[in-house]
């Protein structure tokens, strides 16, 4: 109705201002937590800033949850309000379908707009999905239940969680009943959409998350330069999937098996030189380089006959 046309734009503002609040819970949490998030990046199901609370897990935890806890504050400043005006919030709780939404004043309708804005924000982070706060709330939770597991590992353990919850969401929206049939369309369309974006989430993390091993391997390897080091980092923390690093470790190891091969090679001609000085004038025209090779193809030999 024409009366209404202002809540689009009220409702842009107050969405805004609402994910501005999200996201100071976060950082506000952080920074007590001695943490960091030098950025804000603001979006429609919250906040994407990159909150940082390194060696604790149970700070990031609770830096992760202040974003939804902030929204949950103002939930609950617009319930008194709205008692003090003289209406309730309970037909707002439905995040779907809220019911009265547009009646009343327009003070009321627009505490109104601000709890139900609040509180789909406060649900819809409370999924345990990425990229939604509970996910990484549950990774850090998880990661402080079984300090021996990887970060990647807690990752991979809450993007199939996500991509579970994400099929049970799809068949809600294609098997469930609405009431509404005027939102009946609406209604399912969106929630296959969100639960699509939460399914390719959970493998966008997935890729990040070895990614970042890739760098974090490569990184170790060019400050120690021990392809052996890399080997064990890559056997101890589990395969990596193909891709740049495991195809870069391949060609490594290739190389120094070929490198490894020219080099026997060489000593094993240089073998016949240092046979052919011994028969001539003994044992003593031997230099301990010499000796020392001659040890070495001799052990390599006997190897070869063992295998």
């Amino acid at each position: 109705m024409a009366e209404f046309d202002w809540m689009v734009p009220v409702s842009l503002v107050v969405l805004f201002l609402s994910v501005l609040v999200h996201e100071a819970g976060h950082i506000w949490s952080a920074r007590r937590h001695d943490g960091t998030a030098d950025l804000i990046v603001l979006g429609p199901l919250g906040g994407l800033s990159p909150v940082q609370v390194s060696g604790n897990a149970r700070a990031e935890f609770r830096a992760h949850l202040a974003g939804p806890s902030a929204n949950l504050l103002v939930c609950l400043m617009c319930a008194v309000i709205l008692q003090v005006l003289g209406t309730t919030a309970w037909g707002l709780l439905n995040p779907l379908i809220p019911s009265d939404l547009a009646t009343g004043a327009t003070l009321q309708v627009v505490v109104k707009l601000t709890f139900w804005i609040n509180w789909m924000l406060l649900v819809i982070n409370l999924i345990p999905a990425f990229p939604l706060d509970a996910a990484f709330a549950m990774r850090s939770l998880i990661l402080d239940r079984w300090p021996m597991l990887r970060p990647a590992q807690a990752s991979l353990i809450v993007a199939r969680t996500g991509q579970t919850l994400a099929g049970v969401l799809a068949g809600v929206a294609i098997f469930g009943r609405f009431n509404d049939h005027e939102l009946f369309v609406p209604i399912r369309l969106s929630l296959i959409a969100f639960a699509i974006l939460l399914f390719l989430a959970a493998r966008q993390r997935r890729f990040f998350d070895e990614s970042d091993r890739s760098e974090q391997l490569l990184l170790a390897y060019e400050l120690t330069g021990d392809l052996e080091v890399l080997e064990r980092d890559l056997r101890e923390g589990g395969p990596l999937k193909s891709g740049p690093l495991r195809r870069w470790l391949n060609q490594r190891r290739q190389t120094r098996l070929q490198r490894q091969q020219i080099n026997e090679q060489e000593e094993e001609h240089r073998v016949d030189e240092i046979l052919s000085r011994l028969h001539e004038s003994g044992m003593q025209a031997l230099s301990k380089e010499d000796k020392a090779l001659l040890n070495r193809v001799s052990i390599r030999y006997r190897n070869r006959r063992e295998i």
